[in-house]
């Protein structure tokens, strides 16, 4: 059996551009934003798309942007197996307790960020799930001149996504320049929402904020230009 993490992106697309070459049954781990993106997007360009999700694809989002998706899904052709946790691969199997979960050759992995197993044996206070625990100034429960943000890091009362974690940035720069000088550290105070945008591989796409959801071109237009400006900006200061 093949797998294919979607990151680092580079190799993702050298592997993605082999796999076309003889496309085949496909399954994806990871029922986020993620994983149901890619299979609305590479749906049309295999045999058939499995997609599989420990639990309920888009757990965290509006019940209503997880029922517009279940239906972009199904018009797709994929097939949506939640509750379906896997654990271990035995040849092409994909096993999920004592089930067999789904058989083939070519697995993307999709599942999100994972904690780094070294990271508790550093010694730093870790979350149940091993990320490191910190508090609004970003520094370590357990360490206060350790700074830490983004995927390996779990504040409370904060969500773990893109977004949150690029919003962190600025305070983790404002920080570090504070410890290097003395200053006081600023918090880091999230916002109490945050824009889902998914896109439905049409050209459109799936939109959540506050509890709501749309879907529409108009809604793929925008993202597109929104993720053109991130790109651009990473680009212009790299």
């Amino acid at each position: 059996m093949a797998l294919l993490p979607v990151k680092p992106f580079e190799a993702f697309l050298k592997g993605w551009s082999q796999w076309q070459e003889t496309p085949q049954p496909l399954a994806i781990l990871g029922g986020g934003a993620a994983g149901v993106e890619l299979a609305l997007a590479l749906a049309p360009q295999v045999p058939e798309l499995t997609l599989l999700s420990a639990g309920r694809i888009l757990a965290g989002y509006p019940a209503s942007l997880r029922h517009r998706a279940l239906r972009h899904l199904a018009k797709a052709g994929v097939t949506v197996q939640e509750g379906m946790a896997v654990d271990s691969i035995h040849g092409d199997a994909l096993v999920a307790g004592n089930h067999l979960a789904w058989h083939g050759r070519r697995v993307i992995l999709a599942t999100g960020a994972s904690p780094l197993p070294w990271l508790r044996e550093t010694g730093l206070a870790c979350d149940e799930r091993g990320f490191i625990s910190i508090r609004d100034t970003l520094q370590s429960l357990s360490h206060p001149h350790i700074l830490a943000a983004g995927d390996c890091a779990s504040l409370a009362g904060t969500p773990r996504n893109g977004v949150y974690a690029v919003r962190q940035g600025p305070t983790l720069a404002a920080n570090l320049s504070a410890a290097l000088l003395g200053q006081p550290f600023v918090r880091f105070v999230p916002q109490r929402h945050a824009l889902g945008l998914l896109a439905d591989g049409q050209g459109g796409a799936l939109m959540s904020w506050a509890g709501l959801s749309a879907e529409g071109r108009v809604l793929g237009w925008w993202k597109d230009r929104l993720d053109r400006r991130f790109i651009n900006r990473h680009l212009v200061s790299h």
